[in-house]
């Protein structure tokens, strides 16, 4: 059911769980279909599946109020939170820490301080109960939302003697973030400890350390990291140099960003989408209007396109990231945006506007693609509009 759920949607995943023989419902199918709608955050199905469970008598673990728990939480509903735990209680189904958490959750996310106190003591005093790093990963999240910097070291420490072997690497990452967030580098490199006694850290806790150090604003020391994971040999993971990418861009540093981009080519590593996103978005307007001059004297569009171009960037169409759709193209290479205006173009004269639109999406898809920001998209089919209106 939760196949069909992420596949084909809610209705199908209905239509199958109606299809079930009446006689073959019981605890596993309703949670099922319960869990597809806390999924899809259809509250009054979901509530209506819950009954059913509570009418068939099948309910004797704490799995399906947490369904329905988690499901107020997501959807804001947190003042029927402290109910169900009452129902729980009343018909003597213990707590788990799932439940703790996603109570402690909604405090947090209400800033009720005297709520996380007392689902903190609650955990913390259930003799059948053992909060885990994950416990203690909320309740520090909880804290440190709030502002309560003091508890909320104290759950870090609480959260690092829970650590297992089972569990370092996720909690090794989460750690990180944390301690970020506090900001506080000191515990962020005694986390990471120095090489003789550090454990093999792949690709993710390279992320995890890179991001924690641009979170506390030290680009020197990210690059530092990123220069140790490159010593490392592992493999070329774009989203590792991804990461420092998106900060160059973010404070303005271009040229870094670029020339960090040319060096993961070189590797052999293919940069993704929103590593150009992000560049593009820092756009030359100067530079867009000496690449319309070029289209001129390429001969590329009539003087119409050209002045309608013009009015275009000087007009500071904004897009996501600050600057125009044609500046953020500029970022792309000369030769590659002649080329393609070139297609467009030619394409249009040749077959007309659906065969130019086509163009528009052949080169996106091509072998080009790699040189193609998201912000290009627009530009592309404001050329073909220009086209269009002067015909």
């Amino acid at each position: 059911m939760n196949l069909i759920l992420r596949v084909h949607g809610i209705q199908e995943a209905e239509k199958y769980a109606n299809a079930i023989p009446q006689k073959l419902k019981g605890f596993m199918v309703y949670t099922a279909l319960l869990n597809c709608y806390a999924r899809e955050k259809v509250v009054e199905k979901a509530e209506a599946t819950f009954k059913k469970l509570t009418d068939i008598g099948v309910m004797r673990s704490p799995l399906v109020f947490n369904i329905l728990m988690y499901l107020y939480f997501q959807t804001g509903n947190n003042e029927k939170l402290d109910a169900l735990m009452s129902k729980m209680e009343s018909e003597g189904i213990p707590f788990d820490q799932y439940t703790f958490c996603i109570r402690f959750a909604a405090f947090a996310a209400d800033s009720d301080n005297e709520g996380m106190d007392k689902i903190l003591e609650k955990m913390e005093s259930n003799g059948e109960l053992v909060p885990d790093w994950n416990t203690y990963c909320v309740a520090t999240d909880g804290y440190l939302k709030a502002g309560i910097v003091e508890k909320a070291m104290t759950m870090l420490k609480k959260l690092e003697g829970q650590i297992t072997e089972k569990t370092k690497s996720i909690a090794f990452d989460t750690l990180l973030k944390l301690y970020s967030r506090k900001g506080n580098k000191d515990e962020l490199y005694r986390i990471w400890k120095p090489d003789e006694k550090r454990d093999k850290i792949y690709n993710k806790g390279y992320m995890s350390m890179i991001s924690s150090l641009l979170m506390l604003d030290d680009i020197e020391a990210a690059e530092m990291m990123f220069k140790e994971w490159e010593s490392r040999e592992l493999s070329y993971y774009f989203r590792v140099p991804n990461i420092l990418i998106n900060a160059y861009c973010r404070n303005n540093l271009l040229e870094k960003a670029e020339s960090l981009i040319d060096h993961a080519m070189m590797k052999g590593s293919e940069p993704s989408a929103d590593a150009w996103y992000s560049l593009a978005g820092k756009g030359d307007q100067n530079k867009a209007e000496e690449f319309i001059e070029l289209l001129r004297t390429e001969n590329i569009f009539s003087p119409v396109a050209h002045n309608r171009l013009l009015t275009y960037i000087k007009g500071m169409i904004l897009v996501s990231g600050g600057g125009t759709v044609l500046a953020g193209t500029i970022r792309w290479p000369m030769r590659l945006l002649l080329e393609f205006c070139r297609d467009v173009d030619d394409a249009w004269e040749d077959w007309g506007k659906g065969s130019a639109y086509f163009a528009v999406l052949e080169f996106g898809n091509g072998p080009k693609a790699r040189h193609w920001s998201l912000s290009a998209f627009p530009f592309a089919f404001f050329l073909c509009r220009i086209r269009e209106e002067d015909e």
